[in-house]
């Protein structure tokens, strides 16, 4: 049992509260803005955003994306769960998560917060340095430190392969503009029926991560004068850029076109000077053999609770 902070004060955020507080945080990863979050939201009803600002005793104040359901208390909604420093913020590293979760708990009547960080990360770490955590499932992390060429010459022969054959039949890949979210949600309810899910999100859920609004979106399409066959969609973080959707109509698989656009968003990013992808966790051997022979390695994530679990 950590230590409790009696003096930490906690409370809960309005949605309007936290959408105007967030803006001038410290952006750690990029999942904690409203537009992320209510991806999340839309997608899990069950979730219910629940708020916090944290005031932590001489050092500023803290923001927790924090979501209830019936299981339990999760930070985030969607992608990895961080605490953010607000622009108040001047205490350094986040406090222990132990001591955080606790004072969380103690003041919402919960007895367990937890949260899913990426891989071992330079900035992330430097902010959680005193947050225990055990392994979670893998992700396939692409190292872009030396650019797109290198990554080609590294892919498996198959993966250009797929490009140049998507490229053949006239395909051609680009950012995604304004306008485009109608489409980008047909692929998407196309995409999720396929794999038995049922889609949830609408135009104006998805509309950010096309015009620009948000500037921590990135999505790159393939297609030819017919439409839109595939897209690859990204959130932006300092240094790392995570693949939190790939969308593919029936035409887009027989034509490689999502081969084709996620190696568009490969070479926009390493343009921009992004160092590593996080390509996701694998639903399956497919989707596992698709991002290491690209050339992702697996690496854990980790995951964060209090309170531990017994002998962890």
């Amino acid at each position: 049992m950590p230590e409790p902070c009696t003096a930490v004060d906690v409370t809960t955020l309005s949605t309007a509260e936290w959408a105007h507080r967030i803006g001038g945080a410290t952006h750690i990863l990029p999942f904690g803005t409203p537009t992320w979050t209510n991806l999340g939201l839309v997608a899990d009803p069950d979730l219910v955003f629940t708020p916090l600002a944290v005031g932590w005793p001489g050092r500023g104040e803290l923001l927790v994306p924090l979501c209830l359901r019936a299981a339990g208390a999760q930070i985030g909604a969607f992608g990895y769960g961080m605490v953010y420093p607000a622009a108040t913020w001047r205490g350094g590293a986040l406090p222990p998560f132990p001591t955080l979760a606790e004072s969380i708990c103690r003041t919402l009547g919960l007895t367990e917060v937890r949260t899913l960080l990426p891989p071992a990360d330079p900035e992330p770490d430097r902010w959680t340095e005193a947050w225990p955590a055990t392994p979670g499932r893998p992700t396939y992390l692409l190292d872009l430190t030396d650019g797109a060429d290198a990554v080609w010459s590294n892919a498996k022969g198959r993966m250009r392969t797929a490009v140049r054959r998507a490229r053949s039949q006239g395909l051609r890949a680009r950012t995604a503009g304004s306008g485009q979210e109608s489409r980008l949600v047909e692929l998407y309810r196309h995409t999720m029926g396929r794999h038995g899910v049922t889609p949830r999100h609408r135009d104006a859920d998805l509309r950010f991560l096309v015009d620009g609004s948000a500037g921590n979106a990135l999505v790159t399409v393939a297609g030819d004068e017919t439409g839109v066959q595939a897209a690859a969609v990204f959130a932006l973080g300092p240094d790392t850029a995570y693949h939190v959707m790939q969308t593919t109509s029936d035409e887009g698989r027989r034509t490689n076109a999502g081969y084709l656009a996620l190696w568009e968003a490969v070479t926009v990013l390493a343009r921009r000077g992004v160092r590593l992808i996080d390509l996701g966790s694998a639903a399956g051997c497919g989707q596992e053999r698709f991002k290491a022979d690209w050339g992702g390695v697996p690496r854990p994530t980790r995951l964060v609770s209090w309170p531990k679990e017994p002998n962890s």
